[in-house]
Order: C-alpha cells, then structure tokens, then sequence
C-alpha cells in the first residue's frame, strides 16, 4: 500500500497544507482538547478528508478529562481505512503540540498498514493508550 504518514503540530500542519509538497488527496486526523477550537482547514490546494476528535493526552481516566475511548480508536480505524480505499495517500495525524496523541495514532496505523513504527517511537513519545487501542482496532477492522 502507497501510504505517507505524517506527525504534525497544529502550526506544521496550516503551513503545509499551504504548500504543494502532499498528493492532491490528503486525510487529517485532527485533535485537540477543550482549550482549543476545531481548526479551520484551507482546502483550496489540496482535496481534504477531515476527522476531528475532542480527546485529552491522557492514559488513565481523570476527572474533568476525555480519555481516548475504543469508540474514538474504533472511528479513526474506519476513516483510515475508508480514505484508503478511496486512493488517499498521505495521512496526518495532527494535535496541538504533534508528540504524543498524534504521535499514538500515526504509529498504529504505520505499524499496521507498513509495518514499522520503529520511525515514531525514536523521535516521538506516543500516548501508547492511543497506539493500543488503534492497534485494537485497526487489526478487528482487518478480521472482518
């Protein structure tokens, strides 16, 4: 599979949707938390499919805090796989900072789609309840 995955920051990802360094058809898997607003995304370059998900980079449940659920892993599972199939090949996963709940995300679905992640974890410190449950459900998807 002809797949690109990249980590970004919220920042990162305004500047490159700028630019024309992506394929025409780009998926965001964007983040953030309560602090912050969903983002606006300019389309204008780029033929954008867009998730957005409310979650805090967290990996045990606190009080006041979103914890990254199944419901969550289970969504981003079917929108990679579905943007796939529909000939998508550059992915972002995309959260404020683009460390750790992007990180989690991005190296389940590169270790599940190309198998090796070994390029995330030496650079970034992913939220491994997000990677375990994306892992989850990526590979429950792949059995059906």
């Amino acid at each position: 599979m002809n797949l690109n995955v990249h980590i970004m920051s919220l920042a990162n990802l305004l500047k490159t949707l700028q630019e024309e360094t992506l394929s025409d058809k780009v998926a965001i898997l964007s983040v953030t938390d309560t602090n912050y607003d969903k983002p606006r995304i300019d389309r204008s370059k780029h033929q954008c499919f867009f998730l957005w998900m409310l979650y805090h980079d967290i990996d045990e449940p606190q009080d006041g805090l979103i914890l990254f659920s199944r419901e969550h892993a289970e969504r981003v599972a079917r929108f990679v796989k579905n943007v796939a199939n529909m000939g998508v090949t550059d992915i972002i996963c995309q959260c404020v900072m683009g460390q750790s709940r992007s990180a989690g995300m991005a190296a389940a679905i590169s270790k599940h789609y190309l198998n090796d992640d070994n390029w995330i974890f030496s650079a970034k410190t992913p939220n491994m309840l997000v990677y375990r449950l994306m892992l989850e459900a990526l590979h429950g998807l792949s059995a059906k």
